[in-house]
């Protein structure tokens, strides 16, 4: 079962725990009145604990997920302080006749450490604004370079923010919760599943980042 799939189950098991809680509360008219509003009033209290649970659960299967699709960005615990400093050095040197073959030779030191490569691309994008405004831009391809060095071509920024959006989500707001309507000794009482645009949401949300980690563990980003 995918992590789409265990969300949307636990949203229509939720829907039912409120529904037969429904059932149940309106299945009681043998009873006094009094009897009928200290039953229901139990019968809530139970439906506030599954709740609870509910959105633990939730919680719970988007940190599962978070888990298996976190994405490790490559990383060969070298230190690459002298070539992002050599780097600088050939970036302001050659200004806006930085080639792609320059560059190429700037990323062969590092190219298997990503913060060292984004540090060095993010100083050439940083630049590329300033150069860019003074009419005398990089090459179309350098630029287009940088960004699938980077990681940015492959996707890198969506699937963080989506992941961001996640994380937000799971810890933030409530997930399932209900609403009453009318007396605890009516003749009839309203019980209805209230389940956040978010909760409903989250399978589409959770198949799109997934597909977004394997595209970019499948990209020549990860395989350069």
């Amino acid at each position: 079962m995918t992590f789409s799939e265990k969300i949307s189950e636990l949203t229509r098991n939720y829907e039912e725990k409120v529904n037969e809680c429904r059932n149940s509360m309106n299945g009681l008219s043998m009873y006094s009145d009094e009897e009928i509003s200290k039953r229901r009033t139990a019968m809530l209290k139970d439906l506030d604990s599954v709740t609870a649970d509910y959105n633990k659960q939730f919680g719970e299967i988007l940190q599962q997920f978070l888990t298996v699709y976190a994405l490790e960005m490559p990383d060969d615990g070298k230190d690459h302080a002298t070539d992002i400093s050599n780097a600088l050095q050939i970036i302001n040197l050659l200004g806006n006749s930085l080639d792609t073959k320059n560059l190429s030779n700037m990323i062969k030191p590092m190219a298997k450490d990503f913060k060292s490569v984004k540090t060095v691309c993010d100083l050439i994008m940083t630049k590329s604004a300033v150069v860019s405004a003074s009419g005398a831009a990089y090459n179309a391809d350098v630029i287009k370079a940088v960004l699938d060095y980077s990681g940015a071509n492959a996707g890198i920024s969506d699937y963080a923010d989506r992941v961001e959006l996640i994380k937000n989500i799971g810890e933030t707001g409530v997930k399932y919760s209900y609403s009453v309507e009318g007396s605890l000794t009516g003749k009839i009482i309203g019980v209805s599943p209230n389940i956040s645009y978010n909760t409903l949401a989250m399978p589409q949300m959770l198949d799109e980042t997934a597909k977004v980690y394997n595209d970019i563990t499948n990209s020549d980003f990860f395989n350069r």
